[in-house]
């Protein structure tokens, strides 16, 4: 499926324009650091923090810290 068509879908879900991008950011990339999400999402890295707290508080993301750098994953 088009990602397009994927971002139209999750829309229908309740998801915003840039948490569609960021969480099929996500998935592609699997455990990954915010500059990597932002990069591939083609979202500033400043909104890509807010957008991660977001699905992580609806529950769709979730969060590791290694190193003192923290890690995102669908």
């Amino acid at each position: 499926m088009e990602k397009e068509k994927l971002i139209s879908v999750l829309e229908k879900f309740g998801l915003s324009l840039n948490e569609s991008k960021v969480y099929l950011a996500c998935l592609e990339l699997g455990l990954s650091r915010v500059i990597e999400i932002s990069n591939k999402a083609e979202i500033i890295r400043e909104t890509t923090y807010g957008v991660l707290n977001s699905l992580i508080k609806q529950g769709i993301i979730s969060q590791i810290i290694k190193s003192n750098i923290r890690y995102f994953e669908a």
